[in-house]
């Protein structure tokens, strides 16, 4: 009620069997406000955030009556970050972070079965712009790839891989959370898995060394396409595809990247409505 007046309640009690009914008793009680602030103690705000390892990663779940706010996490080995981020909130919701899927500028590349073990996925070393049109090694040299005015080493085996970047192969991550209550308390969590024994991490190297796919649009793409993460935006993972393999090459390629720009927007946005994912987000052009 707007009113913050007292009220007052009349009950009037009759005798209906007589012809003409006779007042027996009446009731007039009073009611005034008087504002308390609610006491929130009572409520149940409790937040059960839980962590599970598993043969890809960490699995973080929350079951709690409560959100866990203000969520970062880094998933780390030794000395290397492969995974970081935060969320606002996570709340009856489950997120996924990968070893195969590393936000950061870390690779993770599959290895073979042979020995030494060698790249199932090639990594290429940008090395230098070649005028399209100019006479290079690159159109007879099997470990060199030519994409337009550019030229990259291909990098098939793990001895060349760690020559040029750190690399970790083996060994135990570690995943840290902190985050909030809505209480305002800070708690924090921890947990640790194997890496796979079939994947290698890689990071750029401090003398400039950049692995052709670590550089910052590459990674925001993967991110804007993963539904787990706090970026997810398939408009934006097609915007930035779009951007990356621009002007690599004549106007035959231009033409040809076109028609993957729209052929990547309509696969995207047929997945969505197929999957009728919360939250999902337009595929149609800007």
């Amino acid at each position: 009620m707007q009113s913050r007046s007292p009220v007052k309640l009349r009950f009037v009690f009759r005798n209906p069997r007589n012809a003409e009914p006779l007042l027996v008793s009446s009731v007039q009680p009073l009611l005034t406000f008087h504002e308390v602030p609610f006491d929130w103690s009572k409520i149940d705000v409790a937040t059960d955030l839980k962590i599970t390892a598993s043969a890809d990663g960490f699995e973080i779940k929350d079951d709690g009556a409560g959100p866990a706010v203000a969520v970062k996490y880094r998933v780390a080995t030794g000395a290397l970050d492969l995974i970081r981020g935060e969320y606002p909130y996570l709340l009856n919701r489950t997120a996924n972070l990968s070893f195969s899927r590393p936000t950061l500028p870390v690779r993770a590349l599959e290895l073979d079965h042979e020995t030494p073990p060698g790249l199932v996925d090639r990594a290429y070393r940008p090395i230098a712009e070649v005028p399209i049109g100019a006479p290079t090694r690159a159109d007879t040299d099997p470990s060199i790839l030519r994409c337009g005015g550019s030229r990259f080493e291909i990098i098939t085996t793990l001895a060349r891989l760690s020559e040029l970047a750190p690399v970790v192969r083996g060994g135990t991550a570690t995943l840290e959370i902190s985050f909030e209550t809505l209480r305002g308390k800070v708690e924090s969590r921890s947990a640790s898995a194997p890496l796979p024994a079939d994947l290698v991490q890689a990071h750029n190297t401090s003398r400039g060394v950049a692995l052709y796919g670590d550089t910052p649009q590459l990674q925001q793409m993967w991110s804007a396409l993963d539904g787990a993460h706090a970026q997810f935006n398939p408009d934006n993972a097609v915007r930035l595809f779009e951007q990356i393999w621009a002007g690599h090459g004549g106007e035959r390629y231009g033409k040809r990247h076109q028609h993957r720009v729209a052929w990547m927007r309509a696969g995207l946005g047929a997945a969505l409505v197929a999957s009728a994912a919360p939250g999902a987000k337009s595929m149609e052009p800007a």
